[in-house]
């Protein structure tokens, strides 16, 4: 499982790699958003690659559970560093993202996101807690009304875009799907998202609109709760 990289030397350091390119859910997410600077939270650290889209007076919040992960992205990446270089302020919170996100509103700090990226669906173990009815309406308290949630489920064995349709209707808000392809030559992975919005500009951008892909017959809606989910369910079928 990929979880980001970087290159090391001259302008291509700060390019936009692995999932998370320009045109992918996360890139269009955040370069389109309407209204700027941005405040922005990422479930999952990872490299740190996202923080290559912070700009001066943005303020970046990451969530990563693993301590390890959080040493190893400052000691062997520079998204980080480089975005608070740039003026930027980045801050990462350990601890599961969803109880660090309830004890943020018990104390009366709603993050007031522009764009709430959740990253952690991509290994083989999907932390089912963070994809439920229940997780996405707490995510909702720390969005603006017309933010975005954007959910990537690039995943080689389970497909989980039937989840998110199910979860953008609980919560009244549109659901687009959007697919990447790879580029070698950029550094570029295939990637899927789905990102929750009624953002009306953000919905009417002619890259986003363009860059949507038709949903399949198999993605009904199906939802998860912290009372049920089904793995099995959303296996994908063989090829």
């Amino acid at each position: 499982i990929l979880h980001g990289f970087q290159y090391q030397e001259g302008a291509r350091r700060s390019w936009r790699t692995s999932y998370y390119s320009r045109l992918s859910g996360a890139g269009l997410s955040l370069e389109h958003y309407p209204t700027q600077p941005k405040r922005v939270g990422v479930i999952g650290l990872g490299s740190g690659a996202l923080a290559a889209y912070a700009e001066p007076g943005d303020s970046f919040v990451f969530y990563d559970i693993n301590p390890d992960v959080v040493t190893t992205t400052e000691r062997w990446f520079t998204y980080v560093q480089d975005a608070r270089a740039r003026g930027a302020q980045v801050r990462i919170d350990q601890g599961d993202a969803r109880i660090v996100m309830e004890q943020q509103l018990a104390k009366g700090q709603p993050q007031q996101f522009d764009v709430l990226l959740v990253d952690a669906f991509s290994g083989d173990a999907v932390p089912v807690h963070l994809l439920t009815r229940e997780c996405v309406q707490l995510y909702w308290k720390h969005l603006k009304p017309d933010g975005i949630l954007a959910i990537h489920i690039s995943n080689r064995y389970i497909n989980l875009r039937p989840v998110c349709r199910a979860l953008a209707t609980s919560c009244g808000r549109q659901a687009l799907h959007i697919r990447n392809k790879s580029d070698d030559d950029t550094g570029v992975v295939a990637s899927d998202w789905v990102l929750l919005t009624n953002n009306p500009w953000f919905l009417a951008d002619g890259t986003v609109r363009a860059a949507t892909t038709p949903w399949d017959d198999q993605d009904q809606p199906l939802e998860w709760t912290d009372d049920f989910s089904n793995l099995y369910s959303v296996l994908k079928r063989p090829e």
